[in-house]
C-alpha cells in the first residue's frame, strides 16, 4: 500500500474535522436533530465523578435512523434523555429541525420543555396503561394535548394501521403479546405526528424470534412513514440490521459514526473492532517500523511478522505494543493460506460449529490465543490436528495499544 493509499485510508476513519461556523449553522438549520458539545458530569455517593456525556456532537439529517450503541453504562440513555428534555446538560445545546430547545449558556429555565419539543419516545416498559384500551392508549397523547375528538380519532385509526394493530384496538395491553404491545407504544409515538422518535431500547423484553421479526417491522414502518429516528441498543446485531448510521459511544463519548459497513470494514480503533461484530486478536510488539509496515513480534514464540501500519496516528515506535485484529471470515485455515504477504499462524484445532447458513472452526494458536475461522465447509479436521491458519495482509486492522481505551 502507497503511503498516498495510506492517507487516504486515514482520512476515512478519523474523525470528521470540524466544518468552519457558518458551514456549522447551515447543517444545524437543516438537520433534523443536532447536539453541540454536550457534557454532563455527575458525582456518585462515594464522591467519584461520572461523566456519561463528554463533549457529545452529531447531527441527523430528516427520514434518517440513527443507532446509538456502546456498552452499559456508556451514556446513550443519558444522551436520550437530554435530546427528550428529561435530563439538562451542563453544557451544549440541542436543537430539533433547527429549532434550539436547550441551550447551557441561557440556563435550564429557558429549556423548552419535554411536551413541546415534538418529540416520540418509547421505552423498554413500553409504559401502556394497563386500564385503557389500545385505542385509549394511543389517542391519550392527543387528549393530553386538546385535540379536538373528531381529529383524534381520525389520527389513532391512521396510527394503528401504520403499526400493524388495527385489529386490537378494542383490547386491553396485558391481553396482549410482548410484541404487539411494543407497537402500540408505537403507534403512541406516531400518533402525535412527531418527526423525531426516540427508542430506549424497545425490542429488550420480547424474545430472540419476535425481537427479529419486529426489528425487520420498525425499519419497514419508519421507512414507510418517513420519520427520523435515534435507537438506543446495546445489541450490536440489532445496530447493523436497522441504522442508516450507528454512532458507537464509549465512557460518554462518540468514538466513531457511520454506516454499518464502514465501522464494521474500517473501525477507528480496537475499541470499535472488537465492539462491531466478532474479532480475533494478538497484541504484538514492534521492532521495527518502514514506510507502511511495521515488524512485530508475536507473542508466545509465534516469532515476528510484517503487518500493516497503524490507519491513523503516527508510525509506532519500537517497543510499541499493538493490537492486530480480524474478522473470522477472513481466517482460513491449511492450504487456503493466503499467500504472499499474509499473517501465517501455527495452531491446532479444537471444534467446529454448524451455524446455519455457514460453519465456524476454532483454532487454538501455540501460544493459546484461540481464534475463529467461519467457512461453508461441513467437514472439520480431527481434533488436536495440527495446521496453520492465515490471513490476508488486506484484511488486517492494527491499532496502537493506548487507541484501545
Amino acid at each position: 500500500m502507497t503511503r498516498e493509499a495510506t492517507k487516504q485510508k486515514r482520512s476515512r476513519t478519523e474523525a470528521v474535522e470540524p466544518a468552519p461556523a457558518a458551514a456549522e449553522a447551515t447543517a444545524r438549520a437543516s438537520a433534523a436533530l443536532s447536539v453541540e458539545h454536550l457534557r454532563l458530569t455527575f458525582t456518585r455517593a462515594d464522591g467519584t465523578h461520572v461523566k456519561p456525556m463528554d463533549d457529545i456532537s452529531f447531527s441527523i439529517e430528516r427520514g434518517e435512523l440513527l443507532v446509538l450503541l456502546g456498552p452499559s453504562g456508556c451514556g446513550k440513555t443519558t444522551l436520550l434523555r437530554a435530546i427528550a428534555g428529561l435530563a439538562a446538560p451542563d453544557e451544549g445545546t440541542i436543537a430539533i429541525a433547527g429549532r434550539t430547545v436547550f441551550d447551557a449558556a441561557t440556563g435550564r429555565a429557558r429549556a423548552v420543555p419535554p411536551e413541546k419539543r415534538g418529540v416520540g419516545m418509547i421505552f423498554q416498559s413500553y409504559a401502556l396503561w394497563p386500564h385503557l384500551t389500545v385505542a385509549e392508549n394511543v389517542a391519550y397523547p392527543l387528549a393530553a394535548a386538546k385535540v379536538p375528538r373528531r381529529d383524534r380519532a381520525e389520527r389513532v385509526e391512521r396510527a394503528l394501521g401504520m403499526a400493524g394493530i388495527a385489529e386490537v384496538a378494542g383490547q386491553l395491553p396485558g391481553r396482549l403479546s410482548g410484541g404487539q404491545q411494543q407497537r402500540v407504544a408505537l403507534a403512541r409515538a406516531l400518533v402525535a405526528e412527531s418527526e423525531l422518535v426516540l427508542f430506549d431500547e424497545p425490542l429488550s423484553n420480547v424474545d430472540a424470534k419476535v425481537r427479529e421479526e419486529l426489528r425487520l417491522q420498525l425499519r419497514e414502518t419508519q421507512r414507510r412513514v418517513g420519520f427520523t429516528a435515534v435507537y438506543v441498543t446495546h445489541d450490536q446485531v440489532e445496530a447493523m440490521e436497522m441504522a442508516d448510521r450507528i454512532a458507537v459511544l464509549d465512557r460518554g463519548r462518540v468514538v466513531q459514526i457511520g454506516p454499518p459497513d464502514q465501522l464494521y470494514r474500517q473501525p477507528a480503533s480496537a475499541f470499535v473492532a472488537r465492539f462491531i461484530g466478532t474479532a480475533n486478536e494478538l497484541t504484538a510488539t514492534v521492532v521495527a517500523a518502514h514506510g507502511d509496515s511495521v515488524t512485530a513480534e508475536l507473542p508466545g514464540g509465534l516469532g515476528r511478522c510484517e503487518l500493516p501500519a497503524p490507519a491513523t496516528g503516527p508510525l509506532p515506535a519500537n517497543g510499541t505494543p499493538v493490537h492486530v485484529i480480524w474478522r473470522p471470515e477472513h481466517t482460513v485455515i491449511d492450504g487456503r493460506v493466503p499467500e504472499p504477504g499474509a499473517l501465517v499462524l501455527p495452531g491446532k484445532f479444537i471444534l467446529g460449529r454448524y451455524l446455519g447458513a455457514f460453519s465456524e472452526a476454532l483454532v487454538e494458536l501455540t501460544d493459546g490465543t484461540r481464534v475463529r475461522a467461519a467457512t461453508t465447509d461441513q467437514e472439520f479436521p480431527e481434533t488436536g490436528r495440527q495446521l496453520r491458519v492465515g490471513v490476508a495482509r488486506e484484511n488486517l486492522h492494527v491499532f496502537p495499544a493506548e487507541a484501545s481505551a
